[in-house]
């Protein structure tokens, strides 16, 4: 209530739990679904959760999560995540899908770039979409907000997509979550 308040709106789109807190988790849920159900939320989802906390929750919940946003890159990939959302039709979402411009000059990288005349951050974006997770890039600066949007008109192969995937070095710029589990 008090976010909808600060919100001057009557309902939220999507409100996500947005850390797995462990011995609160079930009841935020429980809570979550209750706010769903009284109509103040169009859709709830989680952040943070990788898949024993998916798993976990599927055992208590009774809405599945429509988006669960999560640390995701080709330097942090987790296909065993990304199969468990689409088999449950749970939206990823990427958030630091550009590692917070800490991979830029990789070599492999860069080669991609070259290959199809994009910038890295471009590609990164467009191997996102190729994989059916939604990209959430953080950028104030008007140039940048233009590239990460100029995304749309190629496609990666489907060869330099498994590739990337290959780049996984468990680079991380958030906290572990499984630290909570």
């Amino acid at each position: 209530e008090k976010t909808l308040a600060n919100l001057q709106t009557t309902y939220l789109d999507l409100y996500l739990v947005h850390w797995p807190i462990k011995h609160k988790r079930k009841e935020t849920w429980r809570a979550f679904e209750k706010i769903y159900g009284g109509g103040a939320v169009k859709a709830i989802g989680v952040a943070n959760y990788l898949e024993p906390f998916l798993r976990e929750l599927a055992e208590y919940s009774q809405i599945i999560p429509a988006v669960n946003q999560v640390e995701f890159s080709p330097y942090l990939y987790s296909d065993e995540l990304l199969q468990y959302c689409r088999k449950n039709r749970i939206q990823m979402q990427a958030y630091s899908p550009l590692v917070r411009g800490k991979k830029m000059d990789d070599p492999k990288l860069l080669y991609l770039a070259k290959k199809y005349q994009k910038t890295p951050a471009q590609i990164m974006l467009r191997w996102d979409i190729e994989l059916g997770v939604a990209p959430i890039p953080k950028s104030a600066k008007p140039d940048r907000l233009k590239e990460n949007i100029d995304i749309f008109d190629f496609h990666l192969a489907a060869e330099d997509i498994d590739w990337m995937k290959s780049f996984h070095d468990n680079s991380r710029v958030a906290e572990n979550p499984m630290n909570h589990f």
